[in-house]
């Protein structure tokens, strides 16, 4: 049996570098930036206004009711056709561009025009003193031309999908979505929807595992049920094998029944390592296949639900994650809380249930929920973090640990 630090070492070591691929902006979102990219406009284009009124000279401007005469008016996305000189206003809109000389805009609501006996329009200004740069922003202002606006393996809001619009690119480099299969196996697993029989239980591993690879950024391929007989456990894996990741639940620990690690073997599949010293999820499997320049990493999760939750978040998330784009496969910088809860020491590291949040003073405390075993995902729906219990260490309140959030 290995440490948890040997296994993230050992899956670091099987994940291969990801894949590229171009997708349109409007496919993109939760993709993962396969480079940096740089802006190839200035943001604004152009000095331009903030505010519906007037570009003015603020030295023009000695005192309320000074007047000046209006030149032109100027819309968005049209341009101005002749600067300011002395004593003179151009009318624009937001977004419009500043005539030459001007280094100020005048809100409409404090001016008040009226047209001359020559026929000029003129403005009258009651906004002194007028303070040179207000309502208007100056070219380049917010992103230059050749600066690094998203970074490679950022993740792809909405908001820099409109930024990746603005500077025309489109469409935009990014990492290849992992393709995960899902697994569950076992004679006593029914589907979610069907009616249970003495001695069934629900398969909530499946529908679990297919979420989590998804909020990770993965394409999950649900394989159902396979029962507990070799010859439909090696026909569903031989389909999962098709993929980048193969989560198995149920048949890795060393009863009659768990038949995976052996059908593995014959499939092809070289085991890494098996067993880890943490809890929950002490029976995990890992091992690799390549085939055709295809490896594909498997990971056999215990059949408690907790347990492959846990383990997924500890082993499987960080492997999915690096062939995403989105970082490292063994990354721990997780973040650091306040205990709040007793608890008794283990010869394992412990993944516990919390729930985590911050205190008046602004410091960040984890408390431990009422986990009542591997079987209990009931009180795992309640937990936002699991709390990372170091081993052989008898915990009191106070203690500062680091916690996984769960997000």
């Amino acid at each position: 049996m290995i440490s948890i630090e040997e296994a993230l070492q050992l899956i670091a070591g099987q994940v291969p570098d990801g894949t590229v691929e171009p997708v349109p902006l409007n496919q993109a979102i939760g993709r993962h930036a396969a480079d940096n990219i740089a802006s190839n406009v200035d943001s604004p284009p152009f000095d331009k206004a903030l505010m519906d009124g007037y570009a003015v000279r603020s030295s023009d401007i000695q005192s309320n009711g000074q007047t000046l005469r209006v030149l032109e008016e100027v819309t968005a996305g049209h341009n101005p056709t002749t600067g300011l000189t002395e004593g003179m206003a151009t009318r624009i809109m937001t977004g419009g561009p500043l005539p030459d000389d001007a280094d100020a805009v005048v809100v409409i609501e404090k001016t008040a025009t009226e047209t001359s006996e020559c026929g000029d329009e003129i403005v009258t200004i009651n906004d002194y003193p007028v303070r040179a740069e207000q309502n208007l922003l100056r070219q380049g202002t917010c992103m230059r031309t050749d600066e690094v606006v998203i970074s490679r393996g950022s993740r792809l809001t909405p908001q820099s999908i409109g930024l990746l619009a603005e500077i025309g690119n489109d469409p935009v480099s990014v990492f290849r979505q992992p393709t995960v299969a899902i697994l569950s196996t076992g004679d006593e697993l029914a589907a979610p929807s069907d009616d249970l029989k003495p001695g069934q239980i629900r398969n909530s591993n499946g529908p679990m595992l297919t979420a989590l690879a998804q909020a990770a950024g993965a394409i999950a391929v649900p394989l159902g049920i396979a029962a507990d007989n070799r010859n439909d456990i090696a026909a569903a894996i031989e389909r999962g094998l098709d993929c980048d990741f193969l989560l198995l639940s149920g048949g890795v620990s060393a009863g009659v029944k768990d038949l995976v690690p052996s059908i593995l073997a014959e499939l092809g599949v070289e085991q890494v390592f098996h067993k880890v010293k943490v809890k929950p999820g002490k029976p995990i499997w890992f091992g690799t296949r390549t085939r055709d320049s295809r490896r594909t990493l498997v990971f056999g999760l215990p059949g408690n639900p907790v347990s492959s939750f846990a383990c997924f978040h500890v082993f499987a998330k960080p492997a999915i994650r690096k062939l995403s784009g989105a970082g490292e496969a063994c990354a721990n910088n997780f973040p650091v809380g306040k205990l709040m809860t007793e608890q008794a020491a283990n010869r394992r590291t412990t993944y516990f249930p919390a729930s985590s949040s911050v205190s008046e003073d602004g410091e960040v405390i984890v408390d431990l929920l009422p986990w009542k075993g591997s079987a209990d995902l009931r009180t795992v729906a309640d937990a936002d973090c699991l709390a990372i219990l170091p081993a052989d260490e008898e915990l009191k309140p106070g203690k500062m640990i680091r916690f996984i959030r769960l997000d």
